[in-house]
């Protein structure tokens, strides 16, 4: 496993964990009368702030590295449309059992009608956007020959179990990641006995090159440095776009359009030379992709 996909599964891991805190939260206000839309609301909160942002990006990531065929990140705004149904209807439901409970005002019943409507179809909702996430898990699992992360997968596009399926996730890819990362050796170059220091900016793994000129690679900066221009040695290319342009401190994964790729070859290694505003250059080992 090259550096690159340790970093994105990292990523991936912190968002499953959110994922179960979140829908654990949700589901368990449902089961819980009255007053259960509060537990509900938290897990909503969660959700949308923590969650699926966190989710949405690591599956474009990895759909970028092609680790993913599809990039199901478009599901995660269904997903979060539906927990907010969820909640409404919830406190619909609340509303019309005060009401009922109190007065037995007609109004209750009505309210109570559309409460039910609001939660079933938000479950409805909820249930296909986390097949289709769940599926995500699951073409992981087949990447990478893992019966739990496709177990995962299936767990998750449950209703009302789907938070085991995240937690599950979490727990393998913790392990998957600290294996990998042992075979992979110090993340970092270690600067030699006559004390010289880090460079600026290095590359993790290998970048993949795509047929409509995307090439995606991970680069770690110590410092925030400007890319000014990009091109695979020997060729003459151009760059439509970098994103992003700017390196922060850490890993960075960058995104890069060139608009004149030569035919490329599967399996033959290309070199990919990113070029800094501060005149220094990083060469990557790069890889066509179909």
């Amino acid at each position: 496993m090259s550096g690159t996909n340790v970093g994105v599964l990292e990523r991936l891991k912190d968002a499953s964990l959110w994922l179960f805190l979140s829908l654990g939260l949700l589901y368990l206000g449902i089961l819980i009368p009255a007053l259960g839309f509060l537990i509900s609301l938290a897990g909503l909160y969660l959700l949308i702030g923590k969650g699926t942002p966190r989710l949405r990006s690591v599956l474009r990531d990895l759909q970028l590295i092609g680790l993913l065929k599809e990039d199901r990140s478009n599901w995660v705004s269904i997903l979060n449309l539906s927990a907010v149904g969820i909640v409404i209807g919830e406190i619909f439901l609340a509303v019309s059992g005060l009401l009922l409970f109190s007065f037995a005002h007609p109004i209750g019943f009505g309210l109570s009608v559309v409460g039910d409507a609001i939660l079933v179809l938000s479950l409805v909702g909820a249930f296909v956007a986390s097949v289709f996430l769940g599926i995500s898990l699951i073409d992981l699992g087949n990447a990478y020959f893992s019966d739990i992360l496709k177990i995962a997968g299936v767990l998750s596009a449950l209703p009302f179990i789907s938070p085991i399926g995240w937690l599950l996730a979490y727990a393998y890819l913790d392990s998957l990641i600290l294996d990998a990362s042992r075979q992979q050796g110090p993340a970092r170059p270690q600067p030699s006995s006559q004390g010289r220091k880090l460079p600026s900016v290095y590359a993790e793994g290998y970048a993949t090159i795509r047929g409509n000129g995307q090439v995606t690679l991970t680069l770690v900066a110590n410092s925030p440095l400007t890319i000014a221009n990009a091109y695979l040695l020997g060729y003459q290319t151009r760059v439509r776009t970098i994103s992003p342009n700017v390196l922060s401190v850490g890993r960075n994964l960058v995104v890069i359009y060139f608009d004149n790729l030569p035919p490329l070859v599967q399996g033959v290694s290309y070199t990919l030379v990113v070029a800094f505003s501060d005149g220094s250059s990083v060469s990557v080992q790069a890889f066509y992709v179909p």
